[in-house]
């Protein structure tokens, strides 16, 4: 942030300086400054501040840590359920395998293809926000109704290798469409609002990102 004021809003920096006697009698300064932002400024803050390959470089590694840690569960380990509402850590490998391809990819790829979208469309606050500090809230995210669907049905420590490694591939086949794409269509985020293909391939890296917190919660309950 610091980089991005200094370079772009050099013209916004005003700071203001007056002096105060303390009780020896030494001048004190105290400076103040003030950052003015552009209203242009902001709207970039509210989009995504990373190419698709640097997104694509961190998604990658987030996976494959997901991938690295099925070979520290056992099967029993995966399946368990400390609650009727609490997934096990096989419901969120599978939560997190559908949403990817039925949700995140499935937009990204209407937005390429500018299929059941509109051209242009404005984000919320909540999508405003989720750019600007580049994250999830770090909080636990109740599923809309709308998008919820049944409670996930895991499968077997195994079968998640060679689906999570394919996400990988996925990904990085969108990386140069993505980069090409201008930006100007877009499918509208039941939370978020409208967001373009960009926006979407950022989003799926924010969510496995998101969840890398409720796998320590599961695996605290089980190992």
């Amino acid at each position: 942030m610091a980089d991005l004021c200094h370079n772009d809003c050099a013209d916004y920096l005003r700071i203001a300086e007056n002096g105060t006697q303390n009780e020896k009698g030494v001048i004190v300064r105290k400076i103040s400054v003030y950052f003015i932002f552009p209203k242009t400024l902001f709207q970039e803050l509210m989009t995504s501040q990373q190419t698709p390959a640097e997104i694509f470089e961190k998604l990658e590694k987030i996976i494959q840590g997901y991938i690295l840690a099925l070979d520290g569960y056992t099967d029993e380990q995966f399946a368990y359920k400390s609650a009727d509402d609490v997934w096990s850590l096989g419901q969120m490998y599978e939560h997190l395998y559908l949403s990817a391809n039925f949700f995140f990819f499935a937009n990204t790829l209407r937005c390429l293809e500018q299929r059941k979208g509109q051209l242009g469309g404005e984000k919320n606050q909540y999508g405003d926000n989720l750019f600007i500090y580049n994250r999830f809230p770090p909080i636990k995210v109740k599923i809309p109704e709308a998008v919820r669907g049944p409670e996930p049905v895991a499968k077997t420590r195994e079968e998640y290798r060679p689906l999570f490694e394919k996400i990988v591939d996925d990904a990085q086949k969108l990386i140069e469409p993505i980069t090409k794409d201008a930006g100007e269509y877009k499918f509208n985020h039941p939370v978020f609002g409208w967001l373009n293909a960009h926006e979407w391939f950022h989003n799926l890296e924010m969510h496995h990102r998101h969840h890398l917190r409720q796998q320590k919660e599961l695996e605290s309950l089980v190992l």
